[in-house]
């Protein structure tokens, strides 16, 4: 392991990354500021999709609509 590596902490971005990808969700709708930028990159380097949204209600919407037709667990985020 590397230096680096080996003094890179783990934040609560990329426990929420890692425990929605072990979760099964595969897409986030969000709305894309500043306090919302190290969750989404790092559920973006966990694999799932981010669709960015223009308004917290579509988010929501949107992550609905997405499972129920998918029957996909999905994720709103907004600040």
């Amino acid at each position: 392991m590397s230096e680096a590596a080996a003094t890179k902490k783990t934040t609560g971005a990329d426990l929420l990354g890692r425990a929605l990808a072990r979760q099964g969700v595969d897409t986030m709708f969000y709305l894309m500021g500043a306090p919302t930028y190290d969750a989404a990159n790092a559920c973006k380097g966990e694999g799932l999709r981010i669709i960015d949204a223009r308004h917290e209600q579509g988010a929501a919407m949107m992550a609905q609509a997405y499972a129920r037709v998918l029957g996909k667990p999905a994720v709103c985020m907004a600040c």
